[in-house]
């Protein structure tokens, strides 16, 4: 039976109560709560009682004294482990007495699931996969086919759809491969009248090194495609999503054996303020003067 209980998504809005986890075996479960803010993306909340005379809370006072935090923690929560990095104190109000003082803390990335490494290392994935508008349009990539079959009336009889993510391009863009591919997923219309089936599908772009790189390493090659895009769309283009892979993101069975490396969520706030921005139209969508639908550029020696 796999272990694969895990916080599926987290979006602008959601609340997440839990225990923070600093490393330390000395340092008691900090109660808190992980708030999705638009447009800043997570913080951390945290109650204490200042001064406690128990000392209970003396790690966490120390945290907003001295503002400053564990870089990296752990947040254990009911729906699975919310993984905590480069955190940053983003301000705390102190009551005496037994009141309660609340802090709040500010990672730069979270990843929806725990991580087998030390807590003190810092976050490096070997693999970066983002959802990015506009690359669907301007690949013209699709997973989907379909054939109609129609009988001496002309009328349909039969219709066949195959779907399989097998287009994509590569190159090298410094010391990374980067991927362009089709990604899909089905969804049933299960209690709906018309018993309905959805084929969703979209275009994703990876970044991958031989070893583990910063988020922000990937973030830097995945900028000049959104910089190109900018230029062939001329309009602003913004990340909607961000997944990493790598060798300490596991998926185990209960009695521990490894299964698979899977995709995770990964949130930044380098990007999350992009997640509320409306999505582009195609009616929205304005190309350079001379640019058109017969147009070419060179991406790390890939011709469109």
């Amino acid at each position: 039976m796999l272990n694969d209980m895990a916080v599926e998504k987290l979006v602008f809005g959601d609340i997440l109560a839990g225990l923070l986890v600093d490393g330390d075996p000395d340092t008691l479960y900090a109660g808190c709560t992980l708030r999705m803010e638009e447009p800043r993306g997570a913080v951390i909340e945290v109650p204490y009682i200042h001064m406690d005379s128990t000392k209970q809370f003396a790690p966490v006072q120390a945290w907003f004294s001295t503002r400053t935090s564990p870089p990296n923690m752990l947040l254990r929560t009911a729906s699975g482990a919310v993984s905590l990095y480069d955190i940053q104190w983003d301000g705390h109000s102190v009551k005496s007495g037994q009141s309660v003082s609340l802090g709040k803390l500010r990672p730069m990335e979270i990843v929806l699931s725990g991580r087998e490494a030390d807590l003190k290392d810092p976050l490096l994935v070997t693999e970066l996969r983002s959802h990015v508008d506009g690359l669907r349009e301007w690949s013209r990539f699709t997973a989907i086919k379909s054939d109609t079959k129609t009988n001496e009336d002309n009328l349909v009889r039969k219709l066949v759809v195959e779907v399989e993510s097998v287009t994509r391009i590569s190159w090298k863009q410094g010391d990374a491969t980067m991927t362009l591919q089709t990604d899909w997923k089905t969804a049933n219309g299960e209690g709906s009248d018309d018993g309905s089936l959805s084929i969703f599908e979209w275009v994703v772009l990876d970044s991958k090194f031989d070893e583990g790189r910063s988020f922000f390493d990937h973030f830097v090659e995945q900028r000049k495609l959104v910089h190109l895009l900018i230029l062939v769309f001329g309009n602003p283009v913004h990340f909607r999503k961000h997944q990493v892979r790598d060798d300490s993101f596991t998926q185990r069975l209960n009695g521990g054996k490894l299964v698979n490396h899977p995709f995770v969520q990964l949130i930044s706030r380098r990007t999350v303020g992009g997640y509320a921005e409306k999505l582009p139209t195609k009616e929205g969508q304005v190309h350079l003067s001379g640019v058109s639908d017969s147009w070419s550029f060179d991406v790390g020696g890939v011709r469109r």
